[in-house]
């Protein structure tokens, strides 16, 4: 927004020196014509010359402002359904049936780390595990670039991911603060 607002003032600068310069090429052209003609042309010619400028400015200001809420709402609109479309993913019946599998898994080997959880299993043992934990390495991408609804994430996906992580480490806080300190405040703000 700053960069329109240093265009707009050279373009009234410009304006300015070219209104400045026409007015005494104006006083040069009418040499013959009274004091008071003279300078009724030149009032006139500055009057809508500066309401011309005027007019356009404030249609360019309006224009911008317009342009911002609109990008603004657009960015809004994309995050929400971004949003919507994990949520969608997290309740697929893969998905589900993900979480039931990793649940039993994890449930049965509690004092297990998911390291040990995937060196002890063999693959298709784990993969409803993997495919939880990249659900939530995808998420967190779209969150740490502020693509998805931050309103919404709790509300969606905290719970679940709070109870593995219980069920994990017995803390939630403990693992969470694994992942790192930004990470965890960023947790702890949506929480």
């Amino acid at each position: 927004m700053k960069k329109h607002k240093i265009k707009l003032l050279i373009t009234f600068i410009s304006i300015g020196v070219i209104v400045f310069l026409i007015v005494i090429l104006l006083l040069n052209l009418f040499p013959a014509m009274d004091d008071n003609g003279r300078m009724n042309v030149i009032v006139n010619l500055i009057t809508n010359i500066l309401g011309t400028i005027i007019g356009a400015g404030l249609a360019f200001y309006f224009a911008i402002r317009q342009f911002t809420i609109q990008k603004s709402k657009e960015k809004t609109d994309s995050a929400v359904d971004l949003t919507l479309e994990f949520h969608e993913k997290f309740n697929s019946s893969e998905m589900f049936e993900a979480r039931g599998k990793a649940d039993k898994l994890i449930l049965e080997n509690h004092s297990e780390s998911l390291a040990k959880l995937f060196d002890k299993f063999e693959e298709d043992k784990t993969r409803c595990v993997f495919l939880i934990v990249r659900f939530y390495e995808q998420l967190w991408y779209f969150i740490k670039h502020d693509k998805v609804d931050l309103k919404l994430v709790p509300d969606f996906f905290w719970e679940y991911l709070l109870l593995v992580v219980y069920s994990l480490f017995q803390t939630p806080t403990s693992s969470i603060k694994l992942a790192s300190r930004k990470k965890y405040r960023t947790i702890k703000r949506m929480v």
